[in-house]
């Protein structure tokens, strides 16, 4: 789990530490800022136009640049990089891409304008139903009622268990 966040660094990393995802506030380790990633990120991939990707219209999206890139990412970055402060929504929307074509699941969350495009990038897009604005739903494919984070994990034990009882079904 990543937190990609527009606040500072401290507010940054004490979500962090409260959710489990780093062990100290002091931490180091794992903690970048948004122009660091950006730049290493400009490095391995490139923007290309997608218009038809897995039956949807999904417009412009990132890329590797060749197989080295998605090597040096999956080694480096994927590993490494932990929380990410002062986060640009093109940094969130570029580390999701990324996330997703290196084979890993990415579910990302938001509420903004400035989220809609990474919620569109994740494998899944969680909004948020009462503070979450109309752009972010649009894009979102799950929208959380309750602006609950807990209710991210709940919709993932929930779905998880669906798919193993349509595959049971189908087994059948």
């Amino acid at each position: 789990m990543r937190i990609l966040s527009g606040d500072h660094r401290d507010a940054a990393v004490s979500a962090a530490v409260s959710v489990g995802i780093l062990q100290s506030l002091d931490q180091d380790e794992g903690v970048v800022n948004s122009e660091d990633l950006q730049a290493a990120l400009d490095e391995l991939l490139v923007e290309v136009d997608e218009t038809e990707r897995e039956g949807e219209n999904r417009g412009k999206t990132w890329a590797f640049r060749n197989k080295e890139s998605e090597k040096a990412f999956r080694t480096g970055l994927k590993r490494n990089v932990v929380v990410v402060y002062r986060a640009t929504p093109r940094v969130k929307t570029m580390f999701a891409a990324a996330i997703r074509m290196s084979g890993s699941p990415c579910g990302v969350t938001g509420e903004s304008l400035n989220d809609a495009r990474a919620l569109s990038e994740g494998t899944v897009g969680f909004a948020m139903g009462e503070d979450g604005c109309s752009a972010a739903k649009d894009h979102a494919d799950i929208i959380l009622l309750d602006d609950n984070f807990l209710s991210v994990v709940s919709a993932i034990r929930w779905g998880r268990n669906i798919m193993d009882n349509i595959r049971k079904f189908i087994q059948f």
